[in-house]
């Protein structure tokens, strides 16, 4: 059997989820997951092959724990459609809870936000933030702007349509203040003293030093890492825009 997710069918998942009694944190994590799975099968109709590779792509790109909450996420749309697609929840290999050191923790990415605080390193203090919240690639920090601030999203483009992230409120209001503080008054928020997008190859030497005065190790800390810490992020997304082209 094959399905399609379509606009009315979302609209009917997110109502239901907003009125089953889940958290906040569950209720806009969800709707993230199942964003990326959409943003993943790009239109296609929906199998068990599908379902299957789209499986192993989150075992090969996120923890173990990442991965099954993620496909806990699609399954509980699954069951909400009543389609008859499942996708297995692998088992925890005891055997590999060794690395669970090697993972950077919550408490770790707040002694992080704490030094650059500490240091006056607001621009990557704000950006950590950024990335650990809206779960956005580095790459694309160039879409925080002024304007997506003010707006209250983020819009990623993705081939012929975009990815669109709401910033959370509180993150928001703290975005606008910094971009006003350091006198940023239109377009990207994260750059160079010479006006341009702070490069990847800066942040990253900048959250190694960073490291070093939190005294966090610095083989756990990266742009990716940071986007896996926060179990429940914040942000929420939506895919109008792929859907009303």
């Amino acid at each position: 059997m094959n399905y399609t997710i379509t606009p009315e069918l979302l609209s009917q998942y997110n109502h239901y989820l907003a009125k089953s009694g889940y958290s906040k944190a569950t209720y806009q994590k969800y709707r993230g997951d199942l964003a990326q799975f959409c943003e993943y099968q790009k239109g296609k109709t929906i199998d068990e092959g599908l379902c299957e590779t789209y499986r192993q792509y989150l075992l090969d790109h996120y923890t173990l724990r990442g991965a099954c909450s993620k496909i806990v996420a699609v399954n509980t749309f699954f069951k909400f459609a009543g389609w008859d697609l499942q996708m297995a929840t692998p088992r925890v290999d005891r055997s590999r809870v060794v690395d669970a050191g090697k993972e950077m923790t919550v408490l770790e990415y707040k002694r992080l936000l704490r030094a650059a605080k500490r240091h006056d390193n607001l621009r990557l203090y704000y950006l950590m933030q950024v990335l650990a919240q809206t779960k956005i690639n580095v790459s694309e920090h160039r879409y925080v702007t002024v304007e997506a601030v003010r707006d209250g999203y983020i819009a990623v483009p993705r081939g012929n349509h975009r990815k669109i992230v709401v910033i959370p409120d509180q993150l928001r209001q703290e975005l606008g203040g910094f971009a006003e503080s350091a006198k940023i008054l239109e377009g990207p928020i994260f750059i160079s003293r010479s006006g341009k997008c702070w490069d990847r190859v800066a942040i990253h030497k900048s959250l190694k030093k960073l490291c070093r005065e939190a005294k966090v190790d610095e083989e756990k800390v990266s742009p990716r890492s940071l986007s896996h810490v926060v179990a429940f992020g914040s942000a929420v997304y939506t895919l109008e825009d792929k859907f009303n082209k």
